[in-house]
């Protein structure tokens, strides 16, 4: 055999063996009737490192702005339970056509390094949800299984009915050490369960544009989250007190550095006064690094567990020039911030 044929020969192999290698697939399919108690719980720390002021060229002491400044004080946590019981009374395939949600937890506690604290639990807490697919509007419609007492707030819209991690899942068959990526709102979503994160934006983004400082918080949070993806790799299976899961590891390494001076002084000059003159620059610097694992019931057509934790440092750069009425002045910051989030979630 000559070398042309056996490089022919051992091309063929290789592609035979890529389309032979075992695929499983990795999907959202749980059967109409099914009901899962669904908790998450997130813990997020973040601390202020490194603050530098500066006014006309001269250093200054972050406690000369008025009030009294700690850098060691500057430091909080943030904790977030959400406990559901979630009943698919209709199913369509893939697609949830009705899903009735039981919430049993939705509370917040922060702590600052100041001292302060406090918690707070949310209205609809006891409340069932009822989700219904609309075909015509492509959305859920949502509300209370007690109309009588039901909890009137603007907020219930921005309930999302996805808490299964759907947008995490491939979009196709795939073999051990297949990998595919997440971005965007998909991300964001990933991040705050039970969030519509769409609509949540829509809603910030109106009530930012009728403040007095009107800044365009699409576009902002496009230049920051440009380039932040999270890697999903499929491991295999693992063998859990006699259940068979798939594993997904999770991972993202993420370096940035994003000019926000346009955004924000067109937000400052919406309000400043036609005699003033402001020349500004806002540069941060982010590193991000993430990792974590999902656990799937193939069975089922669920997760079952759900670890993420990422660790940020960003730095801003900040400095500008004014000139009010013939009068000039200059300043400056540099802080460097460090923030560790934590998300844990189960299903059963």
């Amino acid at each position: 055999m000559n070398t042309k044929t056996t490089l022919t020969c051992l091309t063929a192999s290789i592609g035979l063996l890529a389309f032979t290698l075992p695929k499983d697939e990795i999907k959202f399919s749980v059967n109409e009737g099914t009901s899962l108690t669904k908790n998450f719980e997130i813990t997020v720390e973040a601390s202020l490192d490194d603050l530098l002021l500066n006014f006309n060229g001269q250093e200054i002491d972050p406690a000369a702005m008025g009030s009294e400044f700690d850098l060691a004080d500057a430091n909080g946590s943030f904790g977030y339970v959400l406990s559901v019981v979630d009943d698919y009374v209709k199913m369509d395939g893939a697609r949830t056509m009705e899903l009735h949600r039981q919430v049993d937890t939705m509370a917040g506690e922060y702590s600052a390094g100041t001292g302060d604290s406090g918690s707070e639990s949310a209205p609809i807490e006891g409340h069932t949800l009822i989700f219904k697919w609309n075909a015509e509007e492509e959305e859920y419609t949502i509300s209370e299984e007690d109309k009588e007492n039901a909890v009137e707030t603007e907020d219930t819209e921005l309930f999302a009915e996805d808490l299964d991690l759907r947008s995490l899942l491939p979009n196709e068959s795939v073999s051990e050490g297949d990998s595919w990526t997440l971005s965007g709102s998909d991300l964001m979503s990933l991040l705050a369960p039970g969030l519509d994160v769409r609509k949540a934006l829509d809603k910030a983004k109106e009530e930012a544009s009728e403040g007095e400082m009107p800044i365009e918080i699409d576009e902002a949070l496009d230049m920051i989250s440009e380039g932040m993806v999270l890697e999903c790799t499929y491991v295999g299976t693992r063998e859990v007190e006699g259940q068979t899961l798939l594993v997904i590891e999770l991972s993202s390494e993420f370096e940035s550095n994003i000019d926000l001076s346009d955004i924000i002084l067109e937000a400052i000059e919406a309000n400043m006064p036609p005699e003033m003159a402001l020349d500004l620059s806002v540069v941060l610097e982010m590193a991000a690094e993430a990792t974590g694992e999902v656990s799937w019931d193939a069975r089922a057509g669920h997760f079952v567990n759900f670890a993420l934790e990422i660790d940020i440092v960003s730095v801003i750069d900040a400095s500008g020039s004014m000139d009010a009425g013939g009068q000039e002045m200059s300043g400056g910051i540099e802080a460097e911030a460090s923030l560790h989030y934590e998300l844990s979630a189960s299903a059963n």
